[in-house]
């Protein structure tokens, strides 16, 4: 399971960061039918968008009641470390098998992924599908 620690928007866009029950964040970005990237596997994906560790995530999901095609990042890769704030008796082992003092990815560092990644897809929507609009007004 997770928590959800901040769903919120950036450029129209709609981004979401969750505590996984592991004290590792995710990041999770929500494409729309307009994007390049709906509906894309997320190794499709890596010539165009850029975040820590690389796209892991790519699915239709609900974050926070909101339904749609979602990609995202982890921050449980080598060099990361879980949040002890996270820590319980039910992921206690865990946190000693895969805590080495690597780094603690905050939620803010996981906001300014999400932030990136959706700044990337603005720019590659705009090279791929000559930009994106709805109705009538431009999102660039």
């Amino acid at each position: 399971m997770y928590k959800v620690e901040a769903h919120k928007k950036y450029k129209h866009y709609e981004y979401c960061v969750a505590a996984m029950d592991s004290g590792h964040r995710c990041g999770y970005v929500k494409t729309e039918d307009f994007d390049f990237a709906y509906k894309k596997k997320y190794d499709d994906l890596h010539d165009f968008i850029t975040c820590h560790g690389g796209l892991t995530y790519g699915s239709y999901t609900t974050f926070s009641k909101s339904h749609g095609y979602w990609i995202g990042f982890d921050c449980a890769h080598s060099g990361d470390a879980p949040d002890p704030k996270f820590k319980n008796e039910d992921n206690e082992m865990y946190y000693r098998l895969f805590n080495s003092g690597g780094t603690v990815r905050t939620k803010s560092f996981c906001i300014d992924e999400c932030k990136s990644i959706i700044d990337d897809m603005i720019i590659a929507n705009k090279a791929l599908n000559g930009g994106m609009r709805i109705g009538s007004k431009s999102m660039l």
